[in-house]
């Protein structure tokens, strides 16, 4: 790009014959040359304006779109940080309801085994009333062949030992339930 005007006399082409033009057609002759300098300088004017218009114009949308792609990394970072923590408090909350049903499990089995104990004793104390009640009732009836005669010997306690050894055996299944439960 060359910036300098190219010069022609519009009368003569030497510089002998600019000494003989007058000075108003030498003044007319610059003018017309610094017309046309003018001229090409206003174009080349208009041209970069328009260059670095068109360039500006490129350089805003540019840095709008920079502007909007990091407004819309922002908002995903915070995004992701809001469902980061959502989560980290969905596992928090998950644990603590977790270690509830831990404790609340804890005491159920404890309840299931109070009860279980306490079905023990009551089965315990049902059969030990049972055999009470039975020996009782044994004991309430008089034997028969004592009232009538005494009779000698061992014989006469044979009815009473077979009684006895029932007796023993609900003892001995009382005592076995103790163990199996």
């Amino acid at each position: 790009m060359d910036f300098q005007p190219k010069i022609e006399p519009a009368s003569s082409t030497s510089h002998e014959s600019f000494n003989e033009i007058s000075v108003s057609e030498l003044v007319s002759d610059l003018r017309a040359n610094c017309d046309k300098v003018e001229e090409v300088f206003f174009a080349r004017e208009a041209k970069h304006k328009a260059e670095i218009g068109s360039l500006a114009v490129k350089y805003e949308l540019e840095r709008l779109q920079r502007l909007h792609i990091e407004d819309e990394l922002k908002k995903k970072e915070e995004q992701h940080l809001y469902l980061e923590r959502k989560w980290l408090d969905d596992i928090a909350g998950l644990r603590f309801r977790c270690s509830e049903l831990e404790e609340e499990k804890k005491k159920n089995m404890e309840t299931i085994q109070k009860l279980k104990d306490e079905n023990r004793r009551l089965e315990k104390e049902k059969c030990n009333s049972d055999a009470e009640k039975h020996l009782n009732e044994m004991a309430a009836v008089p034997d028969s062949s004592l009232s009538k005669k005494r009779k000698k010997g061992v014989e006469h306690c044979i009815d009473k030992s077979s009684d006895i050894n029932r007796l023993n055996e609900k003892w001995h299944i009382a005592g076995a339930l103790d163990f199996e439960m």
